[in-house]
């Protein structure tokens, strides 16, 4: 069932990556995208969403792009 989840999140935050075309929800496509592998793996939800907030965190943080 997480996966599921995982990539109905990995394909919205890519759609409005799509449509906003700024950079803002590629970092959370990449943390969606670590977080359906470690569904797949059979990983506990906990570790899920830690990976996802980590690889969203450090892709944004370590981006050039500037917000605001």
């Amino acid at each position: 069932m997480e996966v599921i989840a995982w990539l109905i999140a990995l394909v919205a935050f890519l759609v409005i990556e799509g449509i906003t075309v700024t950079l803002v929800c590629i970092w959370f496509a990449g943390g969606a995208l670590i977080g359906l592998l470690a569904a797949a793996l059979h990983a506990p939800i906990w570790l899920q969403v830690l990976l996802f907030l980590l690889v969203s965190i450090t892709a944004a943080c370590c981006s050039e792009v500037k917000l605001a």
